[in-house]
């Protein structure tokens, strides 16, 4: 299955998000080292984002950001979320991700997205997108309901 999205990062590049299946992926072991630069890459990990459901967001040829994630009974739980340091327009790209996550949950029927919130990522962007914020001894959590 192969869906995609546009925002604008760059005036002339736009960010297309794929939903990436086991059988297709753009992510590259040297792209999780861009995009997870200060997350230690075990074997397990890499194998999550590699092998398993992923959004790439690409600019022109580039990837620039990736959400790795599963489905339980309820919920779709994102494991791995990653923006390269270096892009030009994080914001957009966090967004476009942030929308094919939520349409994935809604799609498959789950009735909660839920996802560690990375230090990069402001807490205030996603409480005004309509998550809650829990902060727990794994760290900050974000949670968004549909029921």
């Amino acid at each position: 299955m192969e869906s995609a999205t546009h925002a604008s990062v760059e005036s002339n590049e736009p960010v297309q998000i794929r939903v990436l299946g086991p059988d297709k992926h753009a992510v590259a072991l040297a792209d999780l080292v861009r995009l997870f630069p200060n997350v230690s890459l075990t074997r397990e990990r890499s194998a999550r984002v590699l092998e398993g459901p992923c959004f790439a967001a690409i600019c022109g040829e580039r990837v620039v950001g990736a959400a790795a994630y599963h489905r339980t009974d309820v919920d779709l739980r994102v494991t791995d979320l990653g923006v390269a340091a270096d892009c030009c327009r994080r914001d957009d790209v966090i967004s476009a991700l942030l929308d094919a996550l939520e349409l994935a949950c809604l799609a498959g029927g789950s009735e909660r997205l839920v996802f560690r919130v990375p230090e990069e990522l402001s807490p205030l962007v996603l409480q005004r997108r309509g998550y809650v914020i829990t902060n727990g001894c794994e760290g900050c959590w974000a949670e968004k309901s549909y029921y």
